[in-house]
Parts: C-alpha cells; structure tokens; sequence
C-alpha cells in the first residue's frame, strides 16, 4: 500500500466441525502465520451466517481477500446435475463466496483463492469443474494425498511467462487435497500451472494481476516459495 500501513487481509472462514456440540467458522493457523510474515494483519470473514447485504461494509473494510479451501462447490451453480462422487455440501457458503468472488471482481478487490477457492473464482466467472477427477480424467495422478502433514505429492509445471515461474521456478512440488478440479475455464482467467494429467493447478485475471488461484495449499506447506507467495499478493494490493 501506498502509506507504507499494513493491508487489512479478510480471510473466509470454514464452517462445521463441533466443538462441544457447538458449530463453529474457523480459520486454520497456517493463513494468519502467512498473511503475518508477508506484511498483512489477517481478519477472519465467517463464510455462514454471513448475510449478502453485510457484504459491501465487509469488503469497504479489507484491502485483499483470501478464499480458502473447503468443501465441494454445488453442482448446481455451474448448471450440471451432482454426480455419485460428489462430496459434502454447502450451498450457504456457496452463494456467499461466489457473490463474494463476484463483487471483488467489480470493485477490483485483490483476491488470492486457494484450492476450493480457485474453483469457487472460475465458477463466479462462468466457468465449471469437474465432479471428481479420478473418475473423469483418465491417468490422472493423485489428487487426495494420504498423508496430512506438509509434504506434497505431486509435481506442478509453471507458466514461464507468468509470476508463478518467479516464485517457484520451472516446476514444484505441492501438497495436494482436493477431488474436484477446472473442466472449462472462464475466459477472463488465464491457467499458468498445470499438473502431469493436465488439471489446472494455477490461474491468473487476464487484466488485474492482484487476482489470482492455486489449487494447492501454500497456508500448510513451510517452503519459503509459499511464504513468497502470500507476500506477493500482499506486495501487490
């Protein structure tokens, strides 16, 4: 930022799990860790209840948004029917980032989407997913990684002409913990990483640079390349 202040960084919340039977949104600590060291005081936005009409106070608040892993996105909001390997649900949280997702394009907020927010950006802008990868994509590699730690699991190839070959160089390894993935990718995003089977692992907005998606968790990983890159888009709001 101009002033030389720290940016106001809205980190959407994940709804469930119960702690004493009690509902909670919550934020996992590897978003607040990263947002800290890349020069960004990091807020958590709940993603439910979170009324629509809330929005604009929300977002006149925050300087850059961070849409965060989670659940399967509905089926329904890109205009196809739920197939058998479609997971758990949450239509509240659905409506929500996607609305969130499409007045940030309006007002040119930046946003940074990991995994299940790559997917909710490509569907705010009138792209789909697929269902499950396993079952649509023949070969595909592994996508839901066994373990729950740091480590990755499979290589990424990264656009030589995008910000992500500075970053992370040629190619890297990633965590990986998502089933669904981009079939048709909106036209107002261009794919910069891909993984062996093709699955676009990696998106940028074809004309704000401030606007971008992974499709692995840099939040998990202690690689200075996913320290790199929540400074780069705290860098660039």
């Amino acid at each position: 930022m101009s002033n030389g202040s720290k940016p106001f960084i809205g980190i959407v919340a994940s709804f469930g799990g119960a702690i004493e039977k009690r509902e909670i949104n919550y934020t996992e600590l590897g978003y607040i860790d990263k947002v800290h060291k890349g020069g960004g005081i990091p807020l958590m936005i709940p993603s439910r209840p979170s009324p629509k009409e809330d929005m604009e106070r929300i977002l006149s608040k925050m300087d850059g948004i961070i849409l965060t892993g989670g659940v399967d996105i509905h089926p329904a909001f890109y205009a196809d029917e739920p197939s058998k390997e479609l997971g758990y649900v949450d239509v509240v949280r659905d409506e929500f980032e996607i609305s969130l997702a499409e007045r940030c394009l309006e007002l040119e907020k930046p946003l940074f989407c990991i995994c299940r927010g790559m997917q909710v950006l490509n569907v705010a802008m009138g792209g789909t997913l697929y269902q499950d990868i396993s079952r649509e994509i023949e070969d595909s590699v592994q996508h839901v990684q066994k373990n729950r730690d740091d480590s990755g699991i499979h290589y990424v190839n990264m656009d030589d002409d995008s910000f992500l070959f500075k970053v992370y160089g040629e190619k890297s390894f990633v965590n990986s913990y998502h089933h669904q993935g981009i079939k048709n990718l909106s036209d107002d995003l261009k794919a910069i990483a891909w993984s062996k089977d093709r699955i676009i692992e990696a998106v940028e907005h074809t004309s704000k640079e401030n606007i971008f998606g992974v499709q692995w968790h840099p939040e998990v990983m202690e690689d200075q390349c996913s320290y790199k890159l929540f400074k780069y888009f705290i860098e660039h709001i």
